[in-house]
């Protein structure tokens, strides 16, 4: 590595290529869902966690 900055920018690449992917992955994936009601579905539910960027992008869907 030629510096820390160097070093810094490669370890910052990995986390900020993630999160550029998983916002259209989650805007696609909001798109293509039926809401239900829990109480009326029989078998498995899985319900989704509460992120601040998940609500964010759930609200403005």
């Amino acid at each position: 590595m030629p510096d820390r900055k160097a070093l810094f920018d490669i370890g910052i690449a990995g986390p900020f290529v993630g999160l550029v992917l998983t916002i259209p992955t989650i805007i696609i994936g909001l798109k293509l869902s039926e809401i239900a009601v829990i109480s009326e579905i029989e078998g498995l539910v899985i319900p989704l966690g509460s992120s601040i960027l998940f609500s964010f992008i759930e609200k403005i869907r």
